[in-house]
């Protein structure tokens, strides 16, 4: 079934640990950190010790392996399976309304051409109507410069595109041309296009919470030396779309999905974090990371699960961290911790990735239990629980969470 080149040794880890996929987990046990004012998000258990020389390991396959003291190469003749997301890119109406926005414009324009533009984004942005759905397309269309913190909205709330009238936000002249000084924080906001855009902002570039076809495309996110917390954060949304973007500089996650369902993460450069690049987790569903480079990270690369309080999640994924979850063909190097982990997964399938260069102070792949606490409101967590949630209802003491076991783990 497999064609592999193992050691003894190696084939006994292997066999042990998709023996210990169903609950005991294999690698280290996240424990409870500090959590999000909005979606619990944790850290992951500090690492061992680095050791004097860092292990090359490369891994090519659909289970999990135990590292080794020497260079490791895994493949497999296992097809690729598909993932049943629906996300895709939303193509641009050939009807729209463009309102054009100048660092020379006016405020007083009708920013309707590109001779008569507005000032700032946030006068365009005032001018998609907000709080009812939207049958017109609006195109915000930005020509070049650096835009920041006084020309930008505060909050880009309420504005309710639809499939036949979406909403986008672009750089006039493509790629690299025009600079945010600031977060985009986004709340409540549907069929949202955010493209060539760089977000430079002192802290964490991007936000969205409660949001509906959310695609940012060809993006960069800078948090310089890792001055952001979580550097792109997402979380209680649906059909979330991140590709062909440069993300990186974050203090903890680069890319941070909390009750995330229906997304895909495709070919994009995610590194250069202090914790976990990436991960999926808080009842995350039906997400596909595809394509992507991921590396220079501390706790690890990419992970499906973790820990997260239970009044962050939405029903109906109220048990475990992460379900239906596909992994493929990344490119993870250059972590101190593992470059894969599954931590309370469900039916997560891991394939066609290549890691090189993890684990110098830990593993080269985790899976272990995922952790439910509650973390401030118990009146949500003790209904969710009344649902069927796994998690409790007591606050999060550091100790008294719930562990959340794997199942269906590939």
């Amino acid at each position: 079934m497999f064609n592999m080149r193992l050691s003894r040794r190696q084939q006994l880890s292997t066999v042990l640990v998709v023996l210990l996929l169903g609950g005991c987990g294999f690698g280290a046990l996240p424990l409870r950190g500090k959590a999000s004012n909005r979606s619990g998000a944790r850290r992951s258990v500090s690492a061992p010790a680095r050791p004097a020389r860092r292990t090359t390991t490369t891994v090519r396959t659909t289970i999990p392996v135990a590292s080794t003291s020497s260079t490791t190469t895994v493949r497999t003749t296992i097809p690729v399976a598909s993932t049943s997301s629906t996300t895709s890119t939303l193509p641009r109406p050939s009807t729209r309304q463009v309102i054009w926005v100048s660092r020379s414009g006016n405020n007083s324009s009708n920013g309707t051409t590109r001779t008569a533009p507005v000032q700032t984004v946030t006068e365009a942005w005032s001018r998609i109507p907000q709080g009812i759905d939207i049958g017109t397309a609006y195109e915000i269309s930005i020509e070049p410069g650096i835009y920041d913190e006084e020309s930008l909205p505060t909050y880009w709330e309420s504005r309710h595109g639809t499939a036949a009238g979406p909403i986008e936000v672009s750089a006039a002249e493509g790629a690299g041309s025009v600079t945010f000084l600031a977060q985009m924080n986004v709340f409540d906001v549907r069929y949202l296009t955010v493209r060539n855009i760089t977000i430079a902002a002192n802290g964490d570039a991007f936000h969205c919470e409660r949001c509906l076809h959310v695609t940012l495309t060809a993006m960069v996110l800078d948090g310089g030396r890792r001055s952001a917390h979580d550097l792109l954060k997402v979380n209680q949304s649906s059909y979330i779309n991140i590709e062909n973007s440069d993300i990186h500089g974050a203090e903890d996650n680069a890319l941070d999905f909390v009750a995330v369902e229906h997304a895909v993460v495709r070919n994009n450069r995610i590194h250069d974090a202090g914790d976990w690049c990436a991960y999926a987790k808080g009842g995350s569903a039906d997400v596909l990371v595809e394509g992507n480079e991921i590396y220079n990270c501390g706790t690890g690369g990419f992970t499906a699960g973790q820990g997260t309080g239970l009044e962050f999640m939405v029903s109906p994924h109220l048990t475990y961290e992460a379900e239906d979850v596909m992994v493929r063909n990344n490119s993870i190097h250059d972590t101190d911790g593992a470059g894969l982990g599954v931590n309370g997964g469900h039916n997560v399938t891991m394939t066609g990735n290549t890691l090189t260069r993890v684990g110098a102070r830990s593993h080269t792949i985790e899976v272990g239990f995922g952790a439910r606490g509650c973390d401030g409101n118990r009146s949500i967590c003790s209904a969710l629980v009344q649902q069927g949630a796994w998690g409790t209802s007591s606050l999060d003491d550091g100790v008294n969470y719930v562990r959340i076991p794997n199942r269906s783990v590939l």
